[in-house]
């Protein structure tokens, strides 16, 4: 009884596939599991290019959508990379379901999202970065974000070590160091930037007010 029931198993799994494959479309991605800091990446394929947009969803665990996703096919086979990486501030940990929409038809596959402890500074950071870098924005908006990441602990600071101040003041050579880090492969990690902070700010360097940071903790 068993082998039959494991026989008609491997018999449903195998028509599904292939229902899947004749079906006209199929999306997979690189691998099942992705940690915070990986960029989700994955491939189209399609039997007929129709000259229309491939609509694209991220479902959450709790039916959540995200919004519609639009990609241009011209090719049977398209690989995307995401332009950002997973972040907790948008993804939580758990598994999501990656819809595709394409000329009538749909195809869908999973994967899932997990912490593996590595210290991962939100994209939106690095273009606060590169603003205060350009002169768009003041050191006290900049230190704002650096405050942000110690209330939600990307940075772990003891709040009595730090030097309270109401005025941010960020000595220039530190520019330089952020603007390595916001280059793409400059070698600066987001861990190491983030201790470079960590250090400067409990030495008093980087000076931010964090007194709304040490009533919520």
């Amino acid at each position: 009884m068993k082998k039959i029931l494991l026989m008609f198993s491997l018999m449903m799994l195998s028509t599904a596939t292939v229902f899947a494959q004749e079906g006209g479309i199929q999306i997979s991605t690189d691998k099942q599991t992705y940690y915070f800091g990986d960029f989700l990446k994955f491939t189209i394929n399609v039997d007929n290019v129709t000259g229309d947009f491939a609509v694209i969803h991220i479902v959450d665990s709790s039916g959540k959508k995200s919004s519609p996703i639009n990609l241009p096919i011209s090719e049977k086979v398209t690989t995307i990379t995401a332009p950002n990486p997973f972040g907790a501030e948008i993804f939580g940990e758990g598994e999501y379901t990656l819809e595709l929409d394409y000329d009538r038809k749909y195809h869908s596959t999973k994967f899932f999202v997990k912490d593996s402890g590595k210290v991962v500074i939100p994209v939106w950071i690095k273009d606060l970065g590169a603003w205060w870098i350009e002169g768009l924005i003041s050191d006290s908006e900049f230190a704002k974000g650096i405050e942000y990441l110690i209330e939600s602990n990307v940075i772990i600071i003891q709040q009595q070590a730090v030097q309270e101040n109401h005025e941010s003041s960020i000595p220039d050579w530190f520019r330089y160091t952020t603007e390595l880090w916001i280059q793409e492969d400059n070698g600066i990690a987001d861990e190491e930037f983030a201790n470079a902070l960590a250090h400067l700010i409990k030495i008093g360097v980087i000076v931010i007010n964090t007194s709304d940071a040490s009533e919520q903790t």
